[in-house]
């Protein structure tokens, strides 16, 4: 079957809800930012600001700041709809998922002034090109990309070559008039919050895994939503979309 994307609206939304197991006190905090439907140069530009956030990323929210255990930001190619998203896995015995939220937020401003420059830049371009020049070692990673072409019904097998092409002419003003718009300017942004929130005192007491669940979804600001079927039906959806171009 062929799928398609739900386009999220401009502005804010939050989706929090409680975790399932009252013994859990961990939160995690996932901000997705979608930028809408995407070609070969859109996608890779959102490469290189994931290569580069890889690394402050994870030194700012986790080394400095020590919201969680585990931090990290991801490109997104949702059926052709490509964003970035960051998670944050940290506790409610220590932090709300607000804060959490605020300080993702405040490392995006941070990252656009101090890490995209014209040498990071540079130096993700080189790393990139590297990795998708570089030879299949082994059969099972040749089939495992070419398969993946198949699956996503694009059969673009020479992406690598595309993308490696796309990347030659890539500046930092490109890479900056895609990238603010979709994360550090409120009116543009399509942001979509979700936030499972734990337990903020522990329990020891054994949870019943077999009893059904059910999702409390919270109204915790203005943004919440309290229906997710509701929303979820108001979208607009995206045509079926290929990254092939």
């Amino acid at each position: 079957p062929e799928l398609r994307c739900r386009e999220i609206p401009k502005g804010l939304q939050y989706l929090q809800v409680d975790t399932l197991n009252p013994a859990d006190t961990n939160t995690l905090v996932t901000n997705y930012y979608q930028a809408g439907p995407g070609n070969i140069r859109e996608h890779v530009i959102l490469e290189l600001v994931s290569t580069i956030m890889d690394e402050p990323v994870f030194d700012t929210l986790r080394t400095q700041e020590q919201l969680g255990y585990s931090v990290y930001n991801n490109l997104r190619n949702t059926f052709g709809v490509l964003g970035l998203s960051i998670t944050v896995n940290t506790q409610a015995t220590k932090y709300t998922a607000d804060h959490v939220d605020q300080r993702i937020e405040a490392f995006i401003k941070t990252f656009v002034k101090e890490h995209l420059t014209e040498e990071k830049v540079a130096d993700a371009i080189k790393s990139v090109s590297k990795q998708k020049l570089r030879a299949d070692v082994t059969m099972e990673e040749e089939v495992s990309r070419n398969w993946n072409e198949i699956l996503s019904v694009e059969y673009l097998f020479n992406r690598y070559e595309k993308d490696v092409a796309v990347l030659n002419d890539i500046s930092l003003e490109d890479i900056k008039e895609y990238f603010c718009p979709l994360m550090v300017d409120g009116e543009k942004c399509r942001k979509f919050s979700v936030q499972v929130l734990g337990a903020k005192e522990k329990n020891e007491e054994a949870v019943d895994t077999d009893q059904d669940f059910k999702l409390n979804t919270l109204k915790l600001r203005e943004e919440s939503i309290e229906d997710m079927d509701k929303f979820r039906d108001s979208l607009i959806i995206h045509p079926v979309l290929y990254i092939i171009e």
